[in-house]
Order: C-alpha cells, then structure tokens, then sequence
C-alpha cells in the first residue's frame, strides 16, 4: 500500500474496508502500532484501552460475518 493507514481520511478507510482492500483488524493493530511509536513522546493516551479495541473489533466481524 502506498500510504501508510494512519495517513488515509476515513473516507478512504471506509472505502477500502468495503472493498475488502483493508480489515478493520489490521487498522485497528496498525493504529495501535501508530499509538504506541509515538506516544512516549506525546502522552496522549491517558489510558490506553487497547485490549478493549481488539475486543471489539474482533466481535463486530462476527456480526458481520453473521449476516
């Protein structure tokens, strides 16, 4: 991919996620990634719920893939 993920707008996200082009996983992991390269150098994240983003959505692919 040309662009890293975290450079895209949503629109684009959301466009290769309906094609299939990107998992939501793999964007969650690769702005996880994104969080934890930078922010011991801006502290943005007060409590990191990362574990919780997985979580979640790892849960939505079941609904979806439900329908």
């Amino acid at each position: 991919m040309a662009s890293e993920l975290h450079d895209l707008s949503i629109a684009e996200l959301s466009r290769l996620i309906a094609a299939r082009q990107v998992s939501p996983v793999e964007l969650v992991e690769a702005l996880i990634q994104r969080v934890e390269q930078y922010d011991a150098q801006t502290h943005a994240s007060i409590t990191p719920t990362f574990d919780r983003a997985r979580r979640q959505v790892l849960e939505r692919r079941w609904i979806d893939d439900a329908r």
